[in-house]
């Protein structure tokens, strides 16, 4: 529902439809004004109705509506970035954290994809879930390429946001496949993190 309603606002501002075909008609401008104008309050509303949303959370669901946007209207990184993470430009390292994932996950995603399906031979990796897809691939981007991000801190915020925006059992499927990509980074020393703490935690947690 959040999703959909991201996605409606950024093809109706830019007057793109879901195919990337030009036009918007059958949108009244009250009602674009309402949708496009209360997008960030009714993501965050619906999905945290008693608790203030944390900050580095509700820049990760942006950058996951970024992506998400990109996937279904296959619109230029650049015209995304303005679009939805555009908010976050007067607050400099908010955005150029927001940006930095945005992009390398783009940049990666092949690498990343690939990875991604050696752990999960038992589905089919077109069939997951975008939503499940997306979280997975930027919590893999932090995993490899941000350093000073802890990997209990990467894979705990992709899965309550997946709990608030996937379905039931997004969260526990996202825990069980960044646990086996996490114990796999180890094992192949690919694990850049720098800083007291950002692997010890990881490392006492018993895996099944």
């Amino acid at each position: 529902m959040v999703m959909e309603v991201v996605l409606i606002a950024y093809t109706v501002k830019y007057k793109i439809s879901p195919d990337n075909s030009a036009g918007a008609s059958g949108w009244t401008e009250p009602l674009i004004d309402l949708i496009y104008g209360n997008v960030s309050h009714f993501s965050v509303s619906c999905c945290m109705t008693e608790e203030k949303i944390p900050k580095r959370r509700h820049i990760r669901e942006l950058v996951m509506q970024a992506l998400y946007a990109i996937e279904i209207s296959k619109d230029a990184p650049q015209h995304v970035i303005d679009t939805i993470l555009g908010e976050l430009k007067e607050s400099g390292n908010d955005f150029d954290f927001a940006q930095s994932l945005f992009i390398k996950t783009i940049a990666h995603q092949a690498e990343i994809d690939k990875r991604l399906k050696s752990k999960t031979e038992h589905w089919d990796f077109h069939r997951i879930a975008l939503i499940d897809k997306i979280l997975l691939r930027m919590s893999l981007s932090e995993l490899l390429f941000f350093p000073d991000i802890p990997p209990k801190v990467t894979i705990n915020e992709a899965i309550e946001i997946a709990k608030d925006y996937s379905t039931e059992s997004s969260g526990t499927f996202i825990n069980g496949i960044m646990d086996a990509v996490l114990i796999e980074l180890k094992k192949e020393g690919l694990m850049n993190k720098t800083g007291r703490g950002l692997l010890d935690s990881q490392a006492k947690k018993p895996h099944a």
